[in-house]
């Protein structure tokens, strides 16, 4: 894993790998940590990992079960993370379809692309896709056209026009 940004300095105290029992710092835990799976998510271009993957990566792997546990209750409840395909796989949203679509659309104006052909020209564009569902990607198609950045030319193949 790459190196994490100063300022999650605190994680060299063994007192943040234990959920704290009261309940505003419990929160400021979660906040924490929270912050931290989306960063590392973010760096790594994690889209989808495996539970037990994640908890044996750097720091999570220092988090007693119960903490690890509540983390990622709290991705679920908060709608950071859903399970995906099963109970054993979560899909991490450090950034959300809208903002992917965002962020295609103007990388396509900026390369003067008009016409997007499926999930292979949203890659192209945007080369950290790769790793992202399918579905996932096809939800950011969807997005452009919702948005009036794009209109559908054939939705079967998902192909759209861009419209700047």
């Amino acid at each position: 894993m790459k190196e994490l940004d100063s300022s999650f300095e605190w994680l060299n105290k063994p007192w943040m790998y234990t959920k704290p029992k009261n309940a505003e710092a419990s929160e400021k835990w979660r906040e924490a940590w929270t912050d931290v799976i989306l960063y590392v998510a973010e760096k790594e271009n994690i889209h989808v990992i495996n539970i037990m993957d994640l908890k044996r990566m750097e720091p999570f792997s220092k988090l007693d079960s119960n903490s690890f546990r509540d983390l990622v209750e709290t991705l679920l409840k908060g709608k950071i993370a859903r399970y995906w395909k099963d109970n054993e796989n979560l899909r991490i949203y450090w950034r959300s379809v809208e903002g992917w679509a965002e962020q295609v659309f103007h990388t396509a104006r900026n390369q003067r692309k008009i016409i997007i052909k499926g999930k292979k020209d949203v890659i192209s564009l945007e080369p950290k896709l790769a790793s992202m569902p399918r579905e996932e990607c096809s939800k950011i198609i969807g997005v452009l056209v919702e948005k009036g950045w794009a209109r559908w030319i054939s939705r079967n193949n998902k192909t759209i026009k861009l419209v700047y």
